[in-house]
């Protein structure tokens, strides 16, 4: 996700949109491995604890704006502030996450086009997951201990691709890289194959949930 930038309709809250930009600008710069302000962080350990709290930080900011503008829509913050929701949300607790998706999945029920309904799909399937369920849209892919990457397993994988579209989502690739913190691997192109998909063992599930399953900071 690039530096999201003004969108040239007005908004309801302008300046709580400015706020939302700023905090997923932010995030997306420690998820690219660089530290915000420039800051030596010192060990990877004690990198990796400072970003994993700094992504928490930010989510419960933007749950303080989401109080106030009530629903991340396109009129009250602009899409960019919409997706900005959503990125802060997927990036924290399991609770929040929840919430968040709540409020993606009302607001689209109600007018599909007023909200970044995209960010269902993903939301979706980092909750299913971390509750050790199946996923349902093909989003989330892993590496196994051997550093190999695979997509964790999908519920009915032969109708995904459906799920998808509903969403405005193209059908399911291998992504180019895949990110974990700031390491990438580099994976192969074409269409996901069901052969792709693994349960997670308990090992790779402590390592995917670490991170997630507190409820408070």
């Amino acid at each position: 996700m690039s530096k999201l930038k003004p969108s040239p309709a007005d908004v309801a809250f302008p300046r709580q949109r400015e706020e939302l930009l700023k905090l997923a600008f932010e995030d997306q710069l420690q998820a690219k491995g660089h530290s915000v302000g420039g800051l030596d962080l010192g060990s990877q350990q004690f990198k990796s604890v400072q970003i994993t709290n700094d992504y928490h930080i930010r989510a419960h900011k933007m749950l303080e704006i989401l109080d106030i503008v009530k629903a991340p829509t396109i009129t009250n913050i602009g899409m960019d502030g919409s997706k900005a929701v959503s990125l802060l949300a997927l990036h924290s607790y399991l609770d929040l996450m929840k919430r968040v998706l709540v409020v993606f999945e009302q607001q689209f029920a109600r007018d599909p086009a007023g909200i970044y309904f995209q960010a269902i799909p993903p939301l979706t399937d980092r909750i299913t997951i971390l509750e050790s369920k199946s996923q349902s849209f093909g989003t989330n892919w892993t590496i196994d201990q051997d550093g190999k990457p695979f997509l964790i397993t999908v519920k009915n994988f032969s109708d995904m691709n459906k799920r998808r579209a509903k969403y405005g989502l193209k059908p399911s690739h291998r992504p180019v890289n895949l990110a974990v913190g700031a390491a990438k691997y580099p994976l192969g192109k074409g269409f996901a194959k069901e052969t792709d998909q693994k349960d997670l063992t308990d090992e790779e599930y402590a390592e995917y949930s670490r991170d997630y399953l507190k409820s408070k900071l």
